[in-house]
């Protein structure tokens, strides 16, 4: 299993180990309804001509495994040697692994104000 230096399980290794547990679990699923259909259970019964609900989750995977990686910028300490959001230094070379933070959001006071009614905060507890 490859980690990185923090000792995480990057998205790509991870949908990898889903979509090998996935797999292995449609197959022993499958061999097990194969096995009731030789024991005599009716194979109407058993649907074995319809694929297992684990296919979809099989294929989402494989489908988030093939989108591009999202990469985010280092930001520099003072002295350019150290990242702020992830910690690596300038010689580690590589995208940062954390996410730019996002602007908050910009609420309307009024807005806000508006909400709060003593009928809305009594529904809320209910």
């Amino acid at each position: 299993m490859n980690k990185d230096r923090t000792g995480a399980v990057s998205t790509a290794n991870a949908l990898k180990m889903a979509i090998e547990a996935l797999e292995t679990a449609d197959k022993s699923l499958n061999e097990f309804f194969e096995g009731l259909a030789k024991l005599g259970v009716p194979k109407s019964i058993l649907k074995l001509d319809t694929p297992t609900k684990l296919i979809p989750a099989i294929n989402a995977c494989k489908e988030a495994l093939e989108q591009p990686a999202q990469t985010y910028q280092h930001k520099w300490d003072r002295c350019g040697e150290r990242c702020l959001k992830c910690g690596d230094k300038d010689w580690m070379g590589g995208a940062c692994s954390v996410a730019d933070e996002q602007p908050a959001p910009e609420y309307d006071i009024n807005e806000l104000i508006d909400k709060i009614t003593p009928e809305n905060l009594w529904n809320r507890r209910e």
